[in-house]
């Protein structure tokens, strides 16, 4: 068989300070045009245009770019200090050559935008839209009580809405897991109503809600703060519209004193605990114990929690200040009823893992074992060729070549990034219909990231992608 000739190619992605922007809404449609004169992307000297989004913290966004004269490119993330923090990407996520991100707005309110092209030097109109999917109306960032707080509040045309076309004010309580706090809302403008729970991913999960329970009109809620020592309330009247002054008291029984302490364990380790009487709780009532994962630096972890006698959950996350903030969970991931986390250890080297219970009222014997998966990279092997950035390398497919399950001939590489790194790999051939794969290896395991067929010029493959 004749050899089948390919060039591949490896550029880092995208070079960027921020440009004089357009400001854009959510719930607001903008038309633009790339044309020449325009801002170009260092890398690939496209054009694009960069809006800022007027948002609030925790909004859930749609993000959509269309037009008729281009393959619409769409890139977008928060603000860190005076540079552009690329979070999100997208191409044909609309459909056809139109682009669409869904994204959620981070804790300083900005969200940035660039309206691009996929294929540099094109130009033409295009339509923005962004879109909020917080339900009817955003919810702004809340503001933070404390044990023994008072606020004067008042609802009025202008403040955040709820689905229900309500006006909200939001309040986020910090305390010590563990502690019973009592909320009371009072108001003899309107029927007031008070709800509660917690953040998970920008979005306000409820928890627990109280109409009259102050007596009359007022509502009342007593509920236990969780494992983070924090709980969102939302301030609220019962009827679509209604406004006035209420008052809101937040008195707290004293208890709770922090989350338990952590057990040191190493990747290559195996723990062995009970949970059950004497064990700490968290706000449902079920047993816990906490571990940190010491490690290196970004290092992948797997880490598996099993109980023949109990229904096992894990929860982890890396830390900041010493404050315990969940980012990953699993209940039945390592098969039966044993809970199992892939995760990479956090800047610092550390990981911290929640052995828990499913559901309350749970006990029992358990282990936690923790092993390391390496950095993310494939294993050394002979004949494999590592890519730095800007590479570009010929190679060939030919019959000696290693095969895929469907018979495919390949050829491997290895490219060792950072995360939050975005790369652009292109695989171009005079003599083949290419196709790229992009994979990690976690382990012994190879875990898919990305493929395509023809993203290039004609039957050339192309794909972008920020590394995790």
């Amino acid at each position: 068989m004749h050899p089948r000739c390919f060039v591949l190619a490896l550029v880092s992605l995208v070079s960027l300070s921020v440009q004089a922007q357009q400001t854009i809404r959510s719930g607001e449609s903008a038309q633009g045009r790339l044309a020449s004169g325009d801002a170009v992307l260092v890398d690939d000297e496209s054009f694009y245009d960069l809006y800022l989004v007027l948002a609030t913290p925790g909004e859930e966004l749609e993000i959509t770019l269309e037009s008729t004269d281009f393959d619409a490119y769409l890139i977008a993330g928060d603000t860190e200090a005076d540079a552009f923090s690329i979070q999100y990407q997208d191409d044909d996520g609309a459909g056809g050559t139109d682009a669409q991100l869904l994204a959620t707005v981070g804790e300083g309110g900005v969200f940035w935008v660039l309206a691009n092209s996929y294929e540099p030097g094109d130009t033409g109109s295009y339509v923005l839209t962004v879109r909020s999917l917080s339900g009817g109306g955003t919810v702004g960032g809340p503001d933070v009580l404390i044990a023994g707080d008072t606020v004067e509040g008042f609802l009025e045309p202008g403040d955040d809405l709820l689905p229900d076309e309500s006006y909200v004010d939001v309040y986020q309580y910090a305390g010590t897991p563990g502690e019973t706090i009592t909320v009371t809302m009072e108001s003899v403008d309107f029927d007031a109503f008070l709800s509660g729970g917690r953040m998970e991913n920008g979005r306000f999960v409820l928890e627990h809600s109280d109409d009259d329970g102050g007596g009359g009109t007022d509502a009342l809620l007593v509920v236990e703060v969780g494992f983070d020592g924090t709980y969102t309330l939302r301030a609220n009247s019962l009827r679509a519209g209604e406004t006035g002054a209420y008052t809101l008291t937040v008195e707290s029984d004293g208890t709770g004193g922090g989350f338990a302490e952590a057990d040191v364990i190493r990747p290559g380790q195996t723990a062995s605990g009970t949970l059950g009487s004497g064990s700490p709780t968290l706000g449902d009532g079920s047993y816990y114990h906490f571990y940190e994962i010491v490690a290196s630096p970004y290092e992948a972890l797997e880490i598996t929690l099993a109980s023949s006698q109990f229904d096992a959950y894990l929860a982890g996350g890396t830390t900041a200040n010493g404050a315990f903030a969940i980012e990953d969970s699993d209940d039945d991931g390592a098969g039966g009823t044993d809970a199992q986390l892939r995760v990479q250890a956090g800047a610092d080297g550390r990981y911290f893992a929640l052995a828990n219970t499913y559901t309350s009222g749970l006990s029992g014997d358990f282990s936690l074992t923790v092993r390391s998966v390496g950095g993310g990279s494939a294993p050394a092997g002979d004949g494999i060729v590592t890519l730095a950035l800007g590479d570009t390398v010929a190679g060939e497919l030919t019959a000696s070549d290693p095969t895929m399950d469907d018979g495919s001939h390949f050829d491997l590489y290895v490219y060792e990034g950072t995360p939050g790194e975005e790369i652009e790999i292109t695989m171009a051939s005079d003599e083949l219909d290419t196709y790229l794969l992009l994979r990690r290896y976690f382990g012994d395991e190879l875990e898919n990231i990305a493929e395509d067929d023809d993203g290039g010029e004609g039957t050339d493959s192309r794909i972008r992608v920020t590394l995790d």
